[in-house]
């Protein structure tokens, strides 16, 4: 199995050297733009001393060229910020000078930052189609809700699925007096407010569902 990162963080290196007997990941590409090259070369050494030391025969590459990292991978981890550090001062800065939210994920903030982002997904998205239309595309980059919807919405690439890895809390549809017998899991966070069905007992995998299907907003308090 191959995968391609672009660009992601050495937790991420960690996760697939702890869970290499279920996930064998056999060459890993870490990408950058050439502005983030000191950053590129500082985590992807870091990167070849975790696998080294765990002994896993896991290759790592470094690139700066996405469309020589493509070609044979099986899965594509975005994990970006367009405009860097720079942007995001903006981003959080701007909405507070005016009394809004400034954040990354949601609000203005969010806003800045998906226009800017979107457009260099959906260009990531056309090299896949040309290069690995099977690959499937995990998305971290946020606004990771409205950059993996604008992908399923706005492109003929449907092999994408949006991830955060954090959630500050979670409760059952029960304690929500949610109706029906389907029972939901709530999880909620600073990305997103979601109620998902599951099936059978409250904590099981659910069966995948449509974009918005079956899906409830739960109020933020």
């Amino acid at each position: 199995m191959s995968a391609f990162l672009m660009f992601s963080a050495a937790e991420l290196v960690e996760g697939f050297i702890k869970r290499y007997d279920t996930l064998p990941v056999r060459e890993l590409w870490l990408v950058d733009i050439e502005e983030g090259r000191e950053k590129l070369e500082i985590v992807g050494a870091l990167a070849k001393r975790m696998v080294k030391k765990a002994g896993v025969p896991m290759e790592i590459k470094l690139s700066y060229d996405r469309r020589e990292a493509l070609p044979g991978a099986d899965f594509v981890t975005t994990q970006m910020r367009v405009g860097r550090l720079p942007a995001r001062v903006l981003d959080e800065r701007i909405p507070l000078s005016h009394d809004m939210i400034g954040q990354e994920t949601n609000g203005a903030g969010g806003m800045f930052k998906a226009f800017r982002t979107i457009p260099v997904i959906f260009d990531i998205v056309k090299d896949m189609e040309e290069l690995c239309p099977d690959e499937w595309l995990i998305n971290f980059t946020n606004p990771a809700v409205m950059v993996t919807e604008a992908i399923i919405h706005h492109t003929n690439f449907q092999r994408a699925i949006g991830l955060c890895k954090n959630a500050w809390g979670r409760r059952t549809g029960s304690d929500n007096g949610n109706p029906g017998d389907q029972p939901l899991c709530f999880c909620y966070g600073c990305v997103c407010q979601r109620g998902i069905p599951v099936s059978g007992a409250v904590g099981e995998i659910c069966k995948p569902c449509g974009a918005g299907e079956n899906i409830q907003m739960l109020p933020a308090t």
